[in-house]
């Protein structure tokens, strides 16, 4: 048998997973084999979940400029299945998380959108993007940074390069 261990984060035990006679919980081997098959299928929903992505569009009815309606359609594109996209302006905010009173008197779209950004990523998570923002690749390899780091943030010209390492001790 391999001598190979994994620790019991609540406990700070260590437990020999080669040895036949040590398993997770005292189950037999074929128990502790299949909580853990479980687990990793459970794990893999979680991780591969659909994330929010929130896009803010504010124009007036009908007035969408074309170069935004194909900026959409090259999101559709490259976004699904690795997230949800949600399109939102200040009528459908409301639907989504309460702003404060004073959200109202904003008197700006590209004020009142970093507003909504932050209460939105902070409530929901997920990604954010303006309307205008032309998606040209895939973001399923963004999707799974997400599934590691709390904050991927991007340069201009540059790949993805600044992580956050994920609090694991968040709920």
């Amino acid at each position: 048998h391999e001598k190979s261990s994994f620790r019991l984060t609540k406990t700070g035990r260590t437990l020999p997973t080669g040895d036949p006679s040590v398993h997770a919980c005292g189950q037999s081997r074929e128990t502790t084999k299949r909580f853990c098959q479980k687990m990793s299928a459970v794990e893999a929903e979680i991780i591969m979940k659909p994330l929010p992505l929130w896009v803010w569009v504010e124009y007036a009815a009908g007035a969408l400029p074309r170069y935004i309606a194909l900026n959409l359609l090259a999101l559709t594109v490259h976004a699904i299945p690795a997230f949800r996209i949600i399109l939102l302006n200040r009528s459908t905010l409301a639907l989504h998380i309460n702003m404060p009173a004073e959200f109202s008197f904003i008197p700006y779209a590209v004020a009142a959108s970093d507003v909504a950004r932050l209460a939105l990523l902070a409530e929901h998570g997920g990604l954010y993007m303006d309307a205008d923002f032309l998606v040209t690749k895939s973001l399923s390899p963004l999707r799974q940074l997400l599934t590691h780091y709390d904050t991927v943030t991007y340069e201009v010209g540059a790949r993805i390069d600044v992580y956050i390492e994920r609090n694991r001790m968040r709920p």
